[in-house]
Order: C-alpha cells, then sequence, then structure tokens
C-alpha cells in the first residue's frame, strides 16, 4: 500500500483543524500554525515522552502573538521543531505528516466550496 494511500486513510482518523489555516493571509503565522498542527498530530499519536517534553517545552516558551520563542527555547519555531522530527526520517512521522496535509487541503476545499456556494446564491 503506497504512503499516499495510507495518509489519506490517516486522515479520516486525525481530528479536526480548529484554525484558519490561511491566517487571513499572513504567512508566516499560516505556516506556523500548520506546522504546530503536524507537530500536534505526531505527539498525540506516538505518545512519546520525549516528543511530548520537546512540543510542551516550545509551546510553554511560545509568543502566539508575535510567532517567536523566548531566547531559552531549543528549538526556535514549530517550523524548526518539525524538521528536526522529520530529520529521523521515520515513515511513521511522514505519513502522519502527510495525513494532516490531506487534512488541512480538504478543509480549504470544503472552505472554498462553502465560499463559491454562497457567492452563487447571493448573485443568482
Amino acid at each position: 500500500m503506497s504512503t499516499e494511500i495510507r495518509a489519506k486513510w490517516v486522515s479520516t482518523m486525525i481530528g479536526d483543524i480548529n484554525f484558519d489555516v490561511d491566517y487571513n493571509g499572513n504567512v508566516v503565522k499560516a505556516e506556523e500554525a500548520t506546522a504546530n498542527y503536524y507537530l500536534k498530530i505526531v505527539k498525540d499519536v506516538l505518545n512519546d515522552p520525549a516528543f511530548n517534553s520537546e512540543y510542551d517545552n516550545l509551546v510553554n516558551c511560545y509568543d502566539f502573538d508575535a510567532c517567536r520563542v523566548s531566547d531559552e527555547a531549543e528549538h526556535k519555531s514549530f517550523k524548526d521543531l518539525l524538521s528536526s522530527w522529520q530529520s529521523f526520517q521515520s515513515y511513521t512521522i511522514n505519513v502522519l505528516v502527510y495525513s494532516a496535509k490531506f487534512k488541512i487541503s480538504d478543509q480549504k476545499k470544503k472552505k472554498t466550496a462553502r465560499s463559491s456556494c454562497a457567492l452563487f446564491w447571493k448573485t443568482a
């Protein structure tokens, strides 16, 4: 079974997205939010003390309004921590991140479809 097929199936098992994936056009916040979502999925599924600790330490040092961390943080961003975890080249981590990407893509498609439908009814 291909990674894509497994990732699509796993994406149906993970939690819904509870944030605006586009962050109203703020690219930095959108990238950090999506990286945070990927990390949370990996952390929750693996439930490994080392991953949990790294993630929790970053969250505790993170300023969500400014999208940065305090100087004492080991990782400087959610993107940085995600890159660190992906450097392990773990098949499981890669499938989970890929699955989260499918979930975000599906949410964007549904949002676009709803917007198109609403626009159609306003102009009809």
